[in-house]
C-alpha cells in the first residue's frame, strides 16, 4: 500500500547493513525513471553500470548486453542493489547482482509473486494499528504531549488511516 513506509524501511535497513556490502550499494528509483521520458529497465541497468564505474562510452546499447556487463561487473563484488517502486518483475531480473554475498532489496506496491520462483521472499507491511500509530506520534512529539492530549492524538492517528507518511506533513515540529 502506498505510504506505509516501504522506502523508509528499506533505506534504513540498507544503512544499517552497509558493512555487509563493502563494494557498495546501488539505488534505483523506478518512480523517478517512469516520470522521465524514455525511463525504462535498460536505463536502470545503465544507471547501475555508471554506479559501478563504467563510463557512458562503454555502456552497451541493448538491454541484454547491459545486463551481461552488469552481471560481469558484480561477479566479484559484494553489493546491495535497492530497487524502489518496482511495478513489474521484468524491472528486477536484469539487476540481480552475481557476486557471492550480494543482495537485492525491492519495494513495490504490487505483490510481484512470480519473483518467488526466483527465490525472492516477500515481506508485507501493514498499516499501523492505533497503538503503533500512537507510539510513532509519541516518538515524534514526546510521550507527555500525546498523553496530555490523548483524544486529539487518537483522532490524528485515525485521520492518517494507519499510514505514517500522510501524517508527516502535519508534524514537522510538534
Amino acid at each position: 500500500m502506498p505510504g506505509v513506509g516501504k522506502t523508509a524501511i528499506a533505506c534504513c535497513w540498507a544503512e544499517k547493513a552497509r558493512a555487509q556490502f563493502p563494494d557498495g550499494q546501488i539505488y534505483v528509483d523506478y518512480a523517478m525513471l517512469r516520470s522521465r521520458a524514455g525511463g525504462d529497465v535498460s536505463e536502470a541497468v545503465a544507471m547501475c553500470l555508471r554506479a559501478l564505474g563504467v563510463d557512458d562510452a562503454y555502456i552497451p546499447k541493448s538491454l541484454e548486453e547491459r545486463t551481461s556487463l552488469f552481471r560481469s561487473r558484480t561477479a566479484d563484488r559484494r553489493v546491495l542493489v535497492l530497487l524502489d517502486d518496482v511495478n513489474q518483475p521484468a524491472q528486477v531480473r536484469p539487476l540481480v547482482p552475481k557476486g557471492p554475498g550480494s543482495a537485492m532489496l525491492v519495494t513495490s506496491n504490487g505483490k510481484l509473486s512470480e519473483l518467488a520462483m526466483d527465490g525472492a521472499r516477500p515481506v508485507y507491511l501493514d498499516p499501523f494499528d492505533m497503538d503503533s500509530g500512537l507510539r510513532l506520534l509519541a516518538d515524534r512529539c514526546g510521550e507527555a504531549a500525546v498523553e496530555a492530549e490523548r483524544h486529539a492524538a487518537e483522532r490524528l492517528v485515525g485521520f492518517c488511516g494507519g499510514l505514517p507518511r500522510p501524517c508527516s506533513w502535519w508534524l514537522p515540529d510538534c
